[in-house]
């Protein structure tokens, strides 16, 4: 087969519903011709079509708001295909990103995990997004939600407003197929691991025009740390109605809720003769829980959203969008209040936090986009106006200390005592930011090989947290009043004790430009320019706006007959003016004049040949906070990567048997700002085995980290109190039916 230039190979998008649906209908019916031709005794047939799955993507939007091909995009975009997340047995966001380069795990902020990308923490904020939308820093979408995770690395401010500078994540959403057809699904894994989905799919009542999914999932597990438990409900629907040939409509809801006890982390050992955190007690079980077994996070999560679509001619499309997010949550738990000395069992006193919050984010947009031809050659042009608002509400009950803890032998107190209820109210913060931006991309084709994207948002950005705080000392001497009421809900509002308003207020541009050059028919070579920023508000300090800079070059090649993609780019990135938490002073703020990284990214994902296929990755990360100092962020690999592979048997009796492994490397890293204690570098290696050779039925059985890798990650904010071992072996069984 004869490579066309991959550079002839993009298009226009097209907002409509029924367009995608008709893209996937199509699809269907081609797969249908295939079997057709497979039953046919006089084709000799060697690959039996319909098995083989790939995990080489096609396209994203999330670089633009509208679709490239990933070969003609000028940034470095890695997209994880719903066949991939499959196969791999991905449980979460967390495992899939390891196949990633340049991006690593950056510990959690209670349940929630964090991540760095290129060197800079991302956090969830702002770093995660749904459906090209920024989530809630409290929530990630379940698997069964998921239809692709696109990672986009450095800073796409113009397509997402206030951003990291080393990139953020896209979770794409699963939308009706006109193909139709139901999947449920079962799995159960170590640990007590249960889990049950359900995704059908189709047109309503036979109408084409309507179009509807429906998930549900449910998950209830257990965990190697002691008492640690977790359950997740799900449910989503969704639907697309073409109304006229011109006009249409799209609508999802999303209910989500969880109930868990997790697992903070234990703590490291400090030898006073050098005053250095070290990982030592290496006899304590990784199944020691340093928490109470009476520690809970709840979260309830609703994410709605609303798009209508006019064609205003065939090339030209206006959509007007409303997406909301609601998340109510609850946080109680205690922890390990300091690090062991010179190996001693008893770590200090461990403290009770009791927090709840409300947060409400709301985005609008309104755009055009369209292509037209100019000089002979097809340009795609896209303007919008977007604006963003959250409400958060956060209340914290007053710490209480509890009793010493012995390493070796945990001995728990009772939630009567110290459970939730007998807090005096702490502090209550009240935020409300909103931003409105207009953002404007254009992709030109000035000749059939060198293409440019140019864009760039103008965001007014307003926010003012507001602190409602009490006096601890008069609290807890038995102090009456608003600040000893412990019957306080996040509905209510408390009067102030002390105010303390923290203001933003800053205006931004953020440009982007990329170059594409096709070197050859299967070579593309790009190049981009971008910028981001963030507004930052702390008690008792004002701050600027942090600003980031990226520029990075890069060659993409299709081979195997454009079946597998490979992405190389080296990338320098500066950051300035960064606002942290000091890690050996809690509550104090330092700021960092500038943060720099520079490294190599490269990433392989598609098809070897007919069944086997793999995704592979390495990535190259050299990152400084403080030159004279010569420190480095928490929780940055300098070296790290992966490779996942599957081979699915094509033909005979044996057909639709698949065997793939998984090796992952993450090198040694800094634990936390102050470069106090390191963590050990670590690997893994996992196994599959999954059988497609029954008609509409899928076996999947794996195992992770199979040789029982000890390995540590550092997992609350950065704290020597939050050391975490890594999941010891595991294992999964699935079995899908499709009718």
């Amino acid at each position: 087969m004869h490579n066309q230039p991959i550079s002839h190979t993009r298009r226009a998008l097209r907002y409509s519903p029924a367009v995608a649906a008709a893209l996937m209908a199509a699809s269907a019916l081609s797969t249908g011709a295939v079997a057709q031709e497979a039953d046919d005794p006089a084709i000799d047939v060697i690959v039996v079509e319909g098995i083989a799955r790939s995990f080489l993507p096609k396209d994203t939007s999330s670089v633009a708001r509208f679709d490239i091909p990933l070969e003609d995009t000028p940034a470095s975009v890695a997209v994880l295909t719903e066949d991939l997340l499959e196969l791999a047995n991905i449980g979460d966001v967390g495992e899939a990103l390891s196949l990633v380069s340049g991006v690593s795990f950056g510990g959690r902020n209670f349940s929630q995990p964090q991540y760095n990308y290129r060197g800079f923490e991302g956090g969830v904020e702002g770093s995660i997004n749904v459906d090209n939308y920024r989530s809630s820093n409290f929530f990630l979408p379940d698997r069964a939600l998921i239809d692709r995770i696109d990672i986009i690395k450095g800073p796409v401010a113009v397509n997402y407003g206030e951003i990291q500078p080393g990139g953020t994540i896209n979770l794409v959403t699963k939308r009706p197929d006109a193909g139709g057809g139901t999947k449920v699904k079962a799995q159960i894994g170590k640990w007590n691991q249960y889990r049950f989905e359900f995704d059908s799919t189709g047109a309503v009542a036979g109408n084409e025009d309507l179009l509807y999914r429906v998930i549900a999932a449910y998950e209830d597990s257990e965990n190697f740390v002691d008492f640690v438990e977790d359950e997740v409900i799900v449910f989503g629907g969704s639907l697309d109605w073409q109304a006229t040939d011109k006009l249409s409509f799209a609508a999802k809801y999303i209910n989500q809720t969880r109930d868990a006890r997790f697992d903070v982390g234990g703590v490291v050992d400090v030898n006073t003769t050098t005053a250095e955190p070290t990982f030592t007690n290496p006899d304590v079980p990784r199944s020691t829980f340093y928490g109470q077994p009476w520690n809970s996070t709840k979260a309830d999560f609703i994410n709605y959203g609303l798009e209508a679509s006019y064609a205003l001619t065939d090339r030209w499309t206006l959509n007007a969008i409303y997406d909301y997010q609601e998340v109510e949550r609850y946080n109680l738990f205690a922890q390990a209040n300091g690090p062991t000395v010179n190996g001693s069992q008893t770590v200090g006193q461990r403290r009770r936090e009791d927090r709840e919050g409300l947060t409400e984010l709301s985005n609008y947009e309104v755009n055009l986009v369209g292509d037209f031809e100019w000089f002979g050659q097809e340009h795609t042009f896209y303007v919008g106006v977007q604006h963003f608002d959250v409400n958060e509400d956060d209340v914290n009950r007053v710490r209480v200390n509890l009793d010493p803890f012995n390493i070796f032998n945990p001995v728990y107190q009772s939630e009567d005592a110290t459970g939730r209820g007998d807090a005096p109210l702490d502090d209550y913060n009240v935020t409300e930011a909103d931003t409105t931006s207009i953002a404007a991309q254009v992709y030109l084709n000035l000749t059939d090989r060198f293409s440019v994207l140019l864009g760039g948002r103008f965001s007014d950005q307003e926010s003012v947290t507001t602190r409602f705080e009490c006096d601890r000392s008069d609290v807890l001497a038995g102090a009456t009043g608003e600040c000893a009421d412990t019957s306080f809900g996040i509905s209510d509002l408390v009067p102030s004790v002390f105010v303390l308003p923290e203001r933003a207020e800053e205006e931004a541009f953020t440009p982007t430009v990329g170059l594409v050059f096709a070197a050859t028919d299967n070579i593309n070579t790009y190049f981009n320019y971008s910028r981001s920023f963030e507004a930052q508000t702390a008690p008792t300090v004002s701050l600027d706006p942090s600003e980031g800079e990226q520029f990075e070059i890069g060659v993409k090649g299709l081979f195997f007959d454009n079946r597998l993609s490979v992405t190389s780019a080296i990338y320098h990135i500066t950051k300035t003016n960064i606002a942290l938490e000091d890690d050996d002073n809690p509550g104090t703020i330092i700021v960092q004049p500038e943060q720099t990284s520079q490294g190599f990214d490269l990433d392989i994902v598609g098809e070897v040949a007919d069944g086997w296929n793999v995704i592979a990755q390495y990535g190259y990360v050299d990152a400084e906070t403080d030159e004279d100092l010569g420190l480095k962020p928490p929780r940055v690999p300098e070296h790290s990567g992966s490779i996942f592979t599957t081979y699915e048997i094509q033909s005979g009796k044996f057909a639709g048997l698949g065997f793939g492994t998984g090796y992952r490397y993450v090198g040694e890293r800094e634990a936390n700002v102050s470069n106090r204690f390191t963590q050990d570098s670590y690997q893994t290696l996992d196994v599959q085995i999954f059988y497609n050779g029954f008609e509409n039925v899928e076996l999947l059985a794996s195992g992770s980290n199979i040789f029982d890798e000890e390995y540590y990650d550092v997992t609350f904010n950065g704290s020597p109190n939050g050391v975490r071992p890594g999941k010891p072996s595991a294992w999964r069984l699935s079995a899908a039916y499709r009718f």
